[in-house]
């Protein structure tokens, strides 16, 4: 029963909670996926073996205040067909990243909303950098989404039309384009 309440705390699908360690403050989870290893990358044959189960270290939310890694026991699989290897991933781990997206989406929240990277880097043990990159990836995907205004559009009638013949901006090489 405590490893599903675990697991529910986690909410990480297809990772199950399998070990906890408390250091300190920090709190260790070892997990291991319950993924399917699907089809070869390079071949898609259908029958992957496991090859060996590297372990990684990421970071995650905290959990009651208290820092949280991950020790992920990844499997790395081999095709029986054409031997290529691969190893598995996770929506909210990118390959060879060493903290999770919903973490690093906690980063940068904190970093807008306080506006002092120093400080939130101290809080969460992180570094200045690691919070400035995650402030910088969630502004470039704000302006990304951020809708742009639309052209503003004037009927000729309107008082506020310029007269762009006798504007100094026209070139001589496109006044031919303004006379009717």
């Amino acid at each position: 029963m405590p490893g599903q309440a675990i697991n529910a705390t986690l909410d990480l699908e297809g990772l199950e909670v399998i070990g906890v360690v408390a250091f300190g403050d920090l709190i260790e989870l070892v997990v291991e996926s319950r993924f399917d290893a699907g089809a070869c990358r390079s071949c898609g044959g259908l029958a992957p073996e496991p090859k060996e189960r590297p372990e990684v270290l990421v970071r995650d939310l905290a959990i009651s205040g208290r820092p949280v890694v991950l020790r992920w026991r990844k499997r790395r699989w081999r095709c029986t067909y054409c031997h290529s290897s691969w190893t598995e991933a996770h929506p909210q781990i990118p390959p060879r990243a060493r903290m999770t997206l919903r973490f690093k989406a906690q980063l940068a929240s904190q970093a807008a909303a306080q506006g002092n990277f120093s400080q939130v880097a101290a809080q969460e043990a992180v570094s200045y950098d690691t919070v400035a990159r995650a402030h910088k990836a969630r502004a470039d995907l704000v302006r990304q989404r951020r809708s742009r205004p639309a052209p503003k559009w004037s009927s000729p009638d309107s008082a506020d039309t310029v007269d762009y013949a006798a504007s100094s901006v026209v070139t001589s090489s496109c006044a031919h384009l303004l006379s009717y």
